[in-house]
């Protein structure tokens, strides 16, 4: 449960944190924002069986694609965090994944008992 929960606060938080960055990127230098709800429709596109798009911006709109387009960016975001906490954990465990595939990683005990 700890893992879950927080993967959900580190995702939630560092994505509200882009956020925040792309809001002081469009007040200082006028950059746009993202359009999150061209986001939520490739999502429902996706969902019908289309994925590739010429040009996003012509597809059919969809109803509530802009709801679906922010609730896609933080659940991206909460998926990534949980990649990262899953392979920190890994790597401080040193026996659940092999992250680099190119070397095997012994744990404490085996290598302690060589020396």
């Amino acid at each position: 449960m700890d893992f879950l929960l927080n993967a959900v606060v580190i995702g939630i938080g560092g994505t509200a944190a882009m956020d925040l960055w792309a809001l002081l990127l469009g007040a200082v230098f006028g950059l746009p924002l993202p359009n999150w709800g061209l986001v939520g429709r490739w999502f429902a596109h996706l969902a019908k069986g289309t994925f590739f798009h010429k040009d996003i911006t012509a597809a059919e709109a969809v109803p509530n694609e802009a709801a679906l387009g922010w609730f896609s960016h933080y659940a991206i975001g909460i998926l990534y965090a949980g990649c990262l906490l899953y392979t920190s954990d890994a790597a401080d465990d040193l026996h659940r994944v092999d992250l680099g595939g190119r070397r095997h990683l012994q744990t404490k005990t085996q290598s302690q008992n060589t020396h």
